[in-house]
């Protein structure tokens, strides 16, 4: 998934009256910005980001109906609010949805419907899939996968361009040039993947799908949206749905903690690719390493003559 993580989920236990509402907190490890439509008062969810919360019986304590806790404020923020409204007479409890009713788990998340989505601060969505991260020590996320594009054209260029827009091409086949199409190498044979230049000088636009078409003179002639160098002869790709992130339409997470709890907090964060042990950091300046470590040990034991008991 995307770098955001979330960390921490946050409710105040209390009785919500017909028509009142209730608000749920989460919260994440950087700020965050998130595309909702506009809260409101009923169960429509529209192009809005949500949390679905099952509706219990007071009796069986089964799901009757739900509630959709809508995005209500945050936005640009570490900590996103949603807030449900209750329905007149709907006397019940309120519990996290799973699967279905009746289901036991307390697996949940932020559906996102239609348009809504949610970006971290690095630009890359929040529900984004990623690569797995190279090495385990890293700390960082994978690469973004992006889609490649379904309806491209390839073209050749038809004489070097020096720090210039228009882009004259040969040798054109597949679907008809376009404005917004994105402009890639195609880096097969001898051409190298960094063929274009920007005017820093970096090749990052030859494949990171930032380069645009922004005008069609003919299907020989476009002008591309920045000042570009590039060599005769390089072959490239124009696609016109090329360069979207893959997106899934939820971010899950687990709720943990004691049960009925008015604060749930994720003890344990682990990215792709990354050790899934807990280590223990001292602090800096930190001398005594062998009373900590007996402390530790100590600790250690406590925790096992405990274990053995439950056992």
């Amino acid at each position: 998934m995307g770098a955001a993580s979330v960390i921490g989920i946050d409710w105040t236990d209390a009785t919500v009256t017909d028509t009142g509402t209730f608000d749920i907190t989460v919260t994440f490890d950087e700020a965050v910005d998130i595309t909702s439509a506009t809260w409101t008062g009923d169960q429509v969810v529209t192009n809005k980001a949500y949390i679905l919360l099952s509706r219990l019986g007071k009796t069986d304590m089964v799901e009757d109906t739900t509630m959709a806790c809508q995005y209500y404020s945050g936005d640009g923020s570490n900590a996103l609010t949603f807030r449900g409204p209750a329905q007149t007479g709907d006397a019940a409890y309120l519990g996290f949805n799973s699967a279905g009713v009746g289901d036991d788990d307390v697996i949940t998340g932020i559906i996102f419907n239609g348009s809504a989505a949610l970006d971290d601060e690095d630009g890359f969505s929040a529900i984004g899939i990623r690569k797995e991260s190279g090495t385990a020590a890293a700390g960082t996320a994978g690469d973004s996968i992006i889609a490649d594009g379904s309806a491209a054209t390839t073209m050749t260029v038809n004489g070097a361009l020096d720090q210039a827009t228009t882009l004259v091409i040969d040798a054109v086949s597949g679907a008809t040039l376009a404005v917004g199409q994105v402009v890639t190498v195609n880096g097969e044979g001898s051409a190298p993947a960094s063929s274009i230049t920007d005017a820093d000088g970096e090749t990052g636009l030859s494949t990171d799908n930032s380069l645009t078409i922004t005008a069609v003179a003919s299907q020989t002639s476009v002008t591309v949206s920045e000042k570009i160098t590039v060599a005769d002869d390089i072959v490239l790709l124009a696609s016109t749905n090329g360069g979207d992130e893959m997106l899934v339409d939820a971010l899950s997470f687990v709720v943990a903690g004691p049960t009925f709890a008015s604060r749930s907090d994720i003890g344990k964060i682990t990215r792709t690719g990354l050790d899934d042990s807990v280590a223990v950091q001292l602090e800096s300046d930190t001398e005594n390493l062998l009373a900590v470590a007996s402390l530790l040990m100590r600790q250690m034991v406590v925790l096992l003559m405990l274990i053995v008991q439950l056992l």
